[in-house]
């Protein structure tokens, strides 16, 4: 990412102390329950990276000056400007040049959030009708990251939602935090026993639905969404909305692009270094992302023919790529050796997360492996459907002898 300007999110400083001052009385003073009041509301706009930051800005500056009786003023936001400018921002900035990643990644959630809001500002202005692939983008985003939550046994519980959002919100990521909450509950909820385990087939039926009712049947006219059709969006998709827009702003790197050609370019990132080492194969292979322009029903053995142009070669497998593939697949890629021990390794392991929850996100997962029996090395295909319907995945080998 490019390094972001100190002014950006001294702006969102700015833009909180308005609302907070806006939140109080008309003696100046804003109280708790007031600052709670705005918070609440930001929650229910689907601001999510706002009511953080109101949150967290409030919280410092009354426990700045605790003394009994005291509340929040105008001024004191106003005074205290020095200090979260000094002391949590551009501390951060080592060659006063603009934060890079990796200090914004040192600031505390204050700060963080307050970046992050301060490049939502940047980008509100955008006038005109929203195409529904805005949404749409935040709500694949979210989806996928209720997926990765899961970890390893590919079933998302209350405890890996909690602890999901709750790193989100540690980091200041407070639109995809928000999001995440409300559509896990909307999930949750939908099942006829609230509080069960969320599995696959829960979020590609949620995302179904949400693609229809919560989405396009607010375009009344399928052309965009006007601004008034999007004020009357749920918190959900206010929030979906938002973040599709920093995902095409390039503020977010989106977890599940709609575009196949994007999505094997994400793959492919998340690839790096990991292997295949399953099937029967005598030793692990390396992945490569691959991507079919087109518009597929279904993977089969007629369209994977088509798509990728192999009208002759033989196919040996054409099958599911199942529950227990996957979380073979995450043993694989997320263990380590420790003195001959095997171990899961957390960063590895969150690494495998992530690709895995990209491949679930597919539709119609299908495991390929093509070639005849006596080649050795067989080309092997795991691919599914995008969210444009063009056919994408990894593409590796096994050794069968």
């Amino acid at each position: 990412m490019t390094r972001i300007s100190q002014d950006v999110p001294m702006k969102a400083y700015d833009h909180i102390t308005q609302l907070l001052t806006d939140a109080g009385g008309k003696n100046g003073r804003i109280g708790r329950d007031e600052a709670k009041a705005l918070v609440k509301q930001l929650k229910k706009d689907g601001r999510g990276t706002e009511a953080l930051a109101a949150e967290y800005v409030f919280k410092m500056i009354d426990a700045r000056d605790a003394r009994p009786g005291h509340q929040v003023t105008g001024y004191d936001l106003k005074k205290d400007r020095s200090y979260v400018q000094e002391k949590l921002l551009e501390n951060r900035d080592l060659n006063n040049n603009g934060y890079s990643a990796a200090e914004i990644a040192n600031m505390s959630t204050t700060g963080r959030a307050l970046v992050e809001l301060g490049q939502q500002l940047e980008i509100q202005a955008a006038r005109g009708r929203i195409p529904q692939s805005t949404p749409e983008r935040g709500l694949f985003h979210i989806a996928t990251m209720i997926r990765q939550a899961a970890e390893e046994d590919l079933i998302t519980s209350q405890k890996d939602a909690n602890a999901f959002a709750a790193k989100l919100q540690k980091e200041g990521r407070g639109a995809e935090a928000l999001a995440f909450r409300t559509f896990y509950s909307f999930i949750d909820h939908r099942d006829a026993a609230p509080g069960a385990r969320i599995s696959d087939a829960d979020i590609t039926r949620a995302v179904d639905y949400a693609l229809e009712t919560l989405l396009a049947a607010k375009d009344k006219n399928n052309n965009g969404y006007s601004k008034a059709e999007a004020d009357n969006f749920s918190t959900s998709a206010k929030a979906f909305l938002l973040i599709g827009k920093m995902i095409e702003k390039g503020i977010l790197s989106s977890a599940m692009p709609i575009d196949g050609a994007d999505t094997r370019d994400t793959l492919s990132k998340a690839v790096r270094g990991q292997q295949f080492d399953q099937m029967g194969s005598e030793g692990g292979q390396d992945l490569r992302a691959v991507h079919r322009e087109g518009s597929f029903k279904a993977v089969n053995e007629a369209s994977f023919r088509k798509a990728f142009e192999m009208p002759k070669r033989s196919i040996q497998v054409i099958e599911k790529f199942k529950a227990e593939d996957l979380r073979r697949f995450i043993e694989v890629n997320g263990t380590s050796y420790d003195g001959g021990e095997a171990r899961l390794d957390p960063a590895l392991a969150d690494r495998a997360f992530k690709t895995t929850a990209m491949l679930r996100s597919l539709t119609d997962l299908k495991v390929i492996v093509t070639g005849k029996g006596d080649e050795g090395l067989l080309a092997t295909y795991i691919v599914g459907l995008a969210p444009d319907k063009s056919m994408v995945g990894i593409q590796t080998g096994v050794v069968w002898t």
